[in-house]
C-alpha cells in the first residue's frame, strides 16, 4: 500500500488501485495483452480484480515498482512494445496517483497468433 502524508491528513492506495491503473494502461497500448485477459471474454473479469499478470512492490513510501506479464502479438516489434507500455504505465500511475514510478518490468510470456 502506498502511503503519503498531506496537508490536512493521510492518503492510502492500495496495490489493487495501481493494478487497476496498471491494467487500464495495458489496454491503451497497441499490440499487447496482459496474460491474464487473453482468455477470451476476460477482460471485464480483469477489471474487477484477477490481477495475476501484475504484481505491485511499494517498498520505499514514495515510489513504486511494478512487474508485469504480457503477451505480443506476433509481428510487433518486442522492444518498441515495451517501450511504450513502460511510458504508459509510468504515465498513469504518476498522474492518477502522484507517487513516483522507481521501475517498471516486463515479462514477455507468449506470442499471439491471431486467428
Amino acid at each position: 500500500m502506498l502511503k503519503k502524508g498531506l496537508e490536512y491528513g493521510t492518503v492510502y492506495i492500495f496495490d489493487e488501485v495501481i493494478k487497476l491503473i496498471t491494467k487500464v494502461a495495458i489496454t491503451e497500448i497497441e499490440g499487447v495483452e496482459s496474460s491474464s485477459s487473453l482468455i477470451k471474454g476476460n477482460f471485464f473479469k480483469t477489471l474487477k480484480g484477477n490481477y495475476r499478470s501484475i504484481n505491485v512492490n511499494c517498498e520505499s513510501c514514495d515510489s513504486v515498482c511494478v512487474d508485469v506479464t504480457v503477451g505480443i502479438y506476433y509481428g510487433k516489434n518486442i522492444p518498441q512494445v515495451i517501450k511504450e507500455l513502460q511510458e504508459a504505465i509510468k504515465n498513469h500511475i504518476e498522474i492518477f496517483t502522484g507517487f513516483q514510478v522507481e521501475e517498471i518490468n516486463v515479462l514477455v510470456n507468449e506470442i499471439i497468433i491471431e486467428e
